[in-house]
């Protein structure tokens, strides 16, 4: 019942019972008013999404008090005007960083390629650059190896039988291109893994209470990537192989409700881990890249003013199958990942920060700094699970549920 429960999650927005409403609306009237953000006189952006959030029938990211800035929602069933969706998208250091000038050089050299034996063109270019040594140039090294595999591609013509190809393939041949990136950092990019800050939340219940035994960890859906260091996790990925233009169910809700879930949980750990330092919470920010096939989108969240963790996303670019597109569709991709290792370093150098700086013994109950403790996200066990039976009927699960022996899947945690 357990992994009925584990896999339905990955294929719905579920309908809300009245204990996540409650849940939800708890969490709300424990907001402090004058931390809230404030758009105008009389407006909160935390008052619009709770008035939104009463509204729905089904689970949405609201309900995590998550505001994806490119989500119809906001312009098409809340109150916010198209000014206050404006200044929700560009309060604050919302901008993606630049890239240095030393590696929008090294892109700017392929300018001028030619359509006609564009292939030569890649492989000539390609290996006059370089060689760039990893101990001082970490950044170069890792750009012209990955320009050096996917020129390897288009030689040998991989991408001809890209229809036939596993979740697994995509990662293999394409997307653990980027992971690479981020080892510079020290970062671990781990592949199908627990994310550990999810794991937190949904075994939060779990105590010694005094009236009843202390329940079994539960686990929770597997991320495709985790970008972890010292125990504290920065950035993460979902992936889908779908190649159809219009997008499956299992992807909308992995990019628009799993993913941005998964996100703040990230950051709610971080968060926690800087003591709830408010300038450490407005300051750090999680990535996440959107994989479906051979296209890619990346997003990132932040809070940049009151409770509220927001979402900004750039284009979706796609691997282009033809050395003539290379340049103009690749190296976007390629920036992009470049820009998520650049967000993910200053993140590590905030919380590094705060971790280094001189404390002083306090109480629990004590501060010396503003404090900022975000909501954390609504939870699936109290959600509405049902399995159809080969009657018709349904018989509602629990994610409670005993987990039944040797059920285990690919996608979801043992641990969890």
């Amino acid at each position: 019942m357990l992994m009925i429960f584990l896999k339905a999650l990955k294929k719905g927005s579920w309908q809300l019972t009245q204990e996540a409403k409650d849940e939800f609306e708890r969490k709300f009237r424990a907001l402090e008013d004058d931390k809230k953000w404030k758009l105008r006189d009389g407006v909160y952006v935390e008052d619009v999404m709770y008035k939104f959030g009463m509204k729905c029938t089904h689970e949405h990211p609201v309900h995590s008090f998550i505001l994806n800035v490119d989500d119809k929602c906001w312009e098409e069933e809340s109150d916010f005007t198209p000014e206050d969706i404006s200044a929700i998208r560009t309060f604050g250091n919302y901008a993606f960083p630049p890239i240095s000038d030393n590696l929008n050089a090294l892109f700017a050299a392929y300018k001028g390629h030619p359509q006609v034996d564009a292939l030569g063109f890649l492989v000539e270019k390609t290996n006059m650059l370089g060689p760039y040594d990893p101990r001082t140039h970490p950044d170069e090294y890792k750009i012209h190896h990955g320009l050096q595999q996917f020129v390897g591609y288009y030689v040998d013509d991989v991408f001809a039988g890209v229809e036939s190809w596993s979740e697994q393939d995509f990662v293999t041949h394409v997307w653990s291109v980027f992971d690479r990136f981020f080892h510079p950092l020290q970062v671990t990019t781990l592949r199908d893994h627990t994310c550990e800050a999810t794991s937190q939340r949904v075994n939060s219940d779990r105590a010694v209470t005094g009236s009843s035994e202390i329940k079994d960890k539960k686990r929770f859906i597997r991320p495709d990537l985790v970008l972890l260091k010292d125990g504290l996790e920065y950035g993460c990925s979902e992936l889908g192989k779908n190649l159809r233009t219009v997008s499956d169910k299992k992807e909308i809700i992995e990019t628009r409700l799993h993913s941005p879930k998964t996100m703040k949980d990230m950051l709610c750990s971080a968060i926690a881990k800087a003591d709830n330092d408010e300038q450490v919470a407005r300051t750090l920010k999680i990535v996440c890249f959107n994989d479906t096939s051979l296209s890619m989108s990346l997003s990132v969240m932040d809070c940049p003013k009151g409770y509220v963790t927001r979402i900004i996303s750039s284009k979706t670019y796609e691997v282009p199958r033809a050395p003539e597109l290379m340049v103009p569709r690749l190296f976007p991709i390629f920036k992009l990942a470049l820009k998520a290792k650049i967000i993910v370093e200053n993140s590590l150098a905030t919380i590094g920060q705060h971790l280094f700086k001189d404390q002083e013994p306090e109480l629990v109950f004590e501060t010396t700094s503003p404090k900022l403790a975000l909501p954390p996200c609504l939870t699936a066990s109290i959600l509405p699970i049902t399995r159809k039976r080969k009657q018709g009927r349904s018989e509602s699960l629990s994610s409670s549920s005993k987990r039944p022996a040797n059920t285990v899947g690919k996608k979801y945690s043992k641990s969890m």
